[in-house]
């Protein structure tokens, strides 16, 4: 390194020309420093200094006075203005400074060079809106930042577990049987039987049968029931139906059949249902000398057709 004293005087310093290190040294003057390509200390004295370390990455001191950096050069650089109580630096994001009053701001959007990413655009600095994913760091915090909320239901990932569809988040609704994971728990649920029971007595009365007894227990609150009965001999042709008033209460259909006595071939269809449950469809059909062998189907919402239970 060749190093530089310029003395005393109001002194001017160039080695542009110069492609080894230099450090130069100002008077007690204001000096015009400037370096070289190659990494410069500069060191400007007492006075009011200009420094400017061209190409290289170079070190400045201001020392006394207020002084005017000029680092601006797309390197990573050390800068210590000193004791002058104004001085003045024009520099890169990445510079180390120190003991600097103030900086420049070129692109004039209140925050200077020295903490302004780019200060040729007034849209990118500290504080400024970050547009998601577009390759642009506009809030200088040293990345591109991704949208953590993409759908907008206030929970960002990896807590959500489908940042595209708003419907699916922790807490949300599940909804069960469709194979979707709403509520981000890691698991389906999967569709269940309506929890019900359907209690039965028959009779034969030569060859005719009687239904002595017919009534569901154990239903949930708003569960459905209907019943169907098919044959020349049924009591009723219209669809009967009902609704569970309270959790387990009975449903009875037992005053349908007082007095009826039911051909061979009579079928009788008892069907229960609940909001995202299985149902059941319990379907007795009578017959000759024995009992009715009910047979029990459940069908899945959106199912037409069931399989035994």
């Amino acid at each position: 390194m060749v190093a530089v004293d310029l003395g005393r005087g109001n002194d001017a310093f160039s080695s542009i020309a110069v492609t080894v290190p230099e450090s130069i040294a100002g008077g007690d003057d204001d000096d015009v420093i400037s370096g070289g390509s190659a990494g410069d200390v500069l060191a400007g004295g007492d006075g009011k200094d200009t420094l400017d370390g061209g190409a290289g990455v170079d070190d400045y001191f201001g020392e006394g006075g207020n002084d005017v950096i000029q680092a601006r050069d797309g390197n990573a650089e050390r800068i210590a203005c000193g004791a002058g109580d104004n001085d003045q630096a024009s520099n890169d994001f990445t510079d180390i400074i120190a003991d600097c009053e103030r900086g420049v701001d070129i692109d004039h959007d209140g925050v200077e060079a020295s903490a302004d990413c780019n200060d040729a655009n007034p849209a990118i600095r500290p504080g400024a809106p970050e547009i998601f994913g577009n390759g642009v760091d506009e809030d200088c915090n040293g990345r591109d930042d991704v949208n953590l909320d993409a759908d907008g239901d206030g929970i960002r990932v990896p807590l959500d577990c489908d940042d595209t569809n708003a419907a699916i988040r922790p807490g949300a609704p599940e909804i069960r049987g469709n194979l979707v994971d709403e509520n981000c728990d890691r698991r389906v649920s999967p569709w269940v039987a309506v929890a019900a029971a359907v209690t039965n007595q028959w009779a034969l009365d030569g060859s005719r049968t009687r239904l002595r007894s017919l009534v569901v227990r154990l239903a949930p609150k708003g569960a459905r029931v209907t019943l169907n009965c098919r044959g020349v001999t049924c009591p009723f042709k219209a669809t009967k139906r009902r609704t569970v008033a309270k959790d387990l209460a009975p449903v009875s259909f037992t005053s349908l059949f007082r007095r009826a006595r039911l051909r061979a071939g009579v079928r009788i269809t008892l069907t229960i249902t609940a909001p995202e449950t299985i149902s059941r469809i319990y379907t007795y059909r009578a017959a000759n000398g024995s009992l009715p062998d009910p047979r029990i189907e459940c069908r899945a919402p959106g199912e037409t057709r069931g399989a035994p239970c």
